[in-house]
C-alpha cells in the first residue's frame, strides 16, 4: 500500500483534521485537509501507525491513557514535523462491543409522567463532563432533531435497560429513525459507558490534539466508503459496503448515500459457509425489497458494486477472499484505499507491520478524519 503525505505546511487557508483509530494492537491515524471553501476537495496529508504497549488497552478500555497518548504522538510525528499546530482537530471511535445501538418505537421512549423534567447530567468531581457530552452527543444527532430532547429521561431509561449500566454512567444519543426499512415513528438510541468517553478525552489531551467527536467504528468506516462511492457510483446505482471488525461484520446496501438495508453478524461460532450464505441471503432479500418493475427482471441482482473495508484478515483466516465476497454478493468488489483515491506526492510514511499494511484497515481512521474536518 502506498502511504504518502503532501509537502504542504498547515496554513490558515486549510482545515486539518485527524482520525485516530485505537485498538489493543496499535494506533492508526489519517490526517486530511480541506480548503476553507464550500465543497473543496479532501486531501490526504499523512498516514501513520504506532504499536501500543501490552495491556495499554483491554478490549475497548484504555487502561493507560498516557501510553496511548504517546503512541498517538509517535503516529503523528512525521506530520507534526511539517509545522502542524498542537490544536489539531481529531475524532476517535468506540468498537461495536462497547456501544449499544437500538431502534425502538418512539412511544416506548416517552418519559414517565413523574420524570418530565430534563435529566441532570452533572456529576460531582468530573469537571469535564460537559466536554464529554459535546464529543459524544451528535454521534447521530442533527439540529432538526433537537426537539427530541424532551425524551431524554425515557431514552436514558431504555439505554439503562439495554446496556445493563446505570443511566448516570452512560453517554447517550438519540435521533428519529429515518431509514426506509424502519417505521417513521421509531427512535434510534446510541449509548456507551461514560468512562470510555472520558478516557478518550484524557488520551487526546495527553497527545496534544483537540478531540471534537467520538463515533462508532462501523459508522466511521461507512462514512469513508460512502465518501468514495459518491465519486464513483451514479445516483441511480445501488452499492454495498462491508465492514469487518474484530468481533463482528456489518453490511449495508445504499443508494444516493442512503441506507436501504443493513446486516450485522457477530463472530460467534461462525464459519466461512455461514458468512457467505448470509451475504447471498442479503443480496436476495435486497432484490425482493427493491421490487424491480419487470417480472422477468425480478431476480436480477440490484447491486452494482461493493466496497470492503476493515480487518480483512478476520475473513482471510476463515478462507474468505475478495473473490468469494464478490461471488456471494453477485457484484464486483473493491477494497477501500484512501490513498489510492486521494494520492499526493511527498515523503512516504513508515509502513505498518504485518496485517496493518492492508489499505482496508484505514477505513475507520479515514472516516473519523472526515468527521473531524467538518466545521
Amino acid at each position: 500500500m502506498k502511504r504518502v503525505f503532501a509537502k504542504t505546511s498547515p496554513s490558515s487557508s486549510r482545515r486539518f483534521a485527524a482520525g485516530i483509530d485505537v485498538s489493543p494492537a496499535g494506533v492508526r491515524v489519517v490526517v486530511i485537509s480541506q480548503r476553507l471553501a464550500a465543497s473543496a476537495e479532501i486531501r490526504v496529508e499523512h498516514v501513520g501507525y504506532a504499536p501500543l504497549p501490552i495491556d495499554a488497552m483491554v478490549q475497548a478500555e484504555i487502561v493507560d491513557p498516557a501510553a496511548v497518548a504517546a503512541s498517538i504522538v509517535t503516529a503523528l510525528e512525521a506530520f507534526f514535523t511539517h509545522g502542524a499546530g498542537a490544536s489539531l482537530r481529531a475524532a476517535m471511535a468506540l468498537p461495536p462491543a462497547a456501544t449499544v445501538v437500538a431502534t425502538l418505537p418512539l412511544a416506548q421512549c416517552e418519559p414517565p409522567q413523574q420524570h418530565k423534567h430534563r435529566h441532570d447530567t452533572f456529576v460531582p468531581g468530573v469537571p469535564d463532563r460537559t466536554v464529554a457530552d459535546a464529543v459524544w452527543r451528535g454521534v447521530t444527532r442533527v439540529p432538526s432533531e433537537l426537539a427530541l430532547d424532551r425524551l431524554e429521561p425515557g431514552v436514558r431509561a431504555q439505554a439503562e435497560a439495554l446496556s445493563g449500566l446505570e443511566r448516570s454512567a452512560l453517554a447517550v444519543d438519540w435521533l428519529r429513525a429515518g431509514a426506509p426499512y424502519v417505521p417513521s415513528d421509531h427512535l434510534t438510541i446510541a449509548a456507551a459507558a461514560q468512562e470510555l468517553i472520558d478516557a478518550r478525552i484524557e488520551t487526546a489531551v495527553g497527545a496534544g490534539v483537540h478531540l471534537v467527536a467520538i463515533d462508532a467504528e462501523p459508522l466511521a468506516a461507512l462514512r469513508a466508503c460512502r465518501f468514495d462511492a459518491a465519486r464513483e457510483v451514479d445516483d441511480d446505482e445501488i452499492y454495498a459496503v462491508l465492514w469487518i471488525g474484530h468481533d463482528s461484520f456489518y453490511l449495508w446496501a445504499l443508494q444516493r448515500g442512503q441506507r436501504l438495508r443493513e446486516l450485522r453478524m457477530p463472530f460467534t461460532s461462525i464459519t466461512a459457509q455461514s458468512i457467505l450464505s448470509a451475504l447471498s441471503t442479503f443480496a436476495r432479500a435486497l432484490t425482493t425489497q427493491i421490487a424491480l418493475p419487470s417480472a422477468a427482471a425480478q431476480f436480477d441482482n440490484p447491486l452494482d458494486c461493493a466496497w470492503v473495508a476493515g480487518e480483512l484478515d478476520e475473513f482471510v483466516r476463515l478462507g474468505i477472499n475478495l473473490d468469494a465476497i464478490g461471488a456471494a454478493l453477485g457484484c464486483p468488489v473493491f477494497e477501500f484505499d484512501c490513498n489510492s483515491e486521494h494520492p499526493h506526492t511527498g515523503a512516504a510514511a513508515a509502513a505498518p507491520e504485518r496485517s496493518h499494511d492492508r489499505p482496508a484497515v484505514l477505513s475507520v481512521a479515514f472516516g473519523l478524519a472526515l468527521r473531524a474536518v467538518l466545521p
